[in-house]
């Protein structure tokens, strides 16, 4: 059944976002990165298409993706992990998109209550993913992730500002 090993993926990144899966039980499959890949760039378009337009919507969901991608591999690089890159890439890349799909609904209602409560769970789920990816303490992680979070909005706000 083709729709198993499907399932199954969905059910890793799932789990990744609830805390309970690592990185390593993703495969390290190049079409699964890409796919995972795509995925959050087609979902940080639509998220940001709103407010953005297309063309500025675009390129921030490339830029965030891009930076996903380069502070990851420093990251791994750092702690001389680089066999990881894919594994975690996908985990980031792929709970990303299932997170963003989760804020669709809940972005545009301006309750900045439920927005403040999926940005902490998104950076749990960053922080929980570089810790087993980095093999380092969740205290540093969660340092780790936050600063993901504030190079990729600063990135953002330079290069795709939201004003004319």
């Amino acid at each position: 059944m083709p729709q198993e090993p499907v399932l199954n993926l969905l059910r890793i990144f799932v789990n990744l976002c609830l805390l309970r899966a690592k990185p390593q039980d993703l495969p390290a499959a190049p079409a699964l990165t890409a796919a995972a890949l795509v995925a959050y760039i087609a979902v940080g378009l639509g998220l940001s298409l709103p407010d953005l337009g297309f063309g500025r919507a675009l390129l921030w969901a490339v830029l965030d993706t891009l930076v996903i991608v380069l502070l990851t591999h420093g990251a791994l690089l750092l702690r001389h992990f680089p066999e990881r890159l894919q594994q975690t890439l996908t985990a980031l890349l792929g709970s990303g998109a299932l997170l963003g799909l989760v804020a669709w609904p809940i972005i545009g209602t301006q309750n900045s209550i439920v927005q403040l409560v999926l940005l902490l769970w998104n950076l749990a789920v960053v922080a929980h993913i570089l810790r087993h990816a980095l093999s380092v303490p969740l205290g540093l992680s969660i340092i780790v992730s936050f600063g993901y979070f504030l190079v990729e909005l600063t990135v953002g706000m330079v290069l795709a500002p939201t004003q004319s």
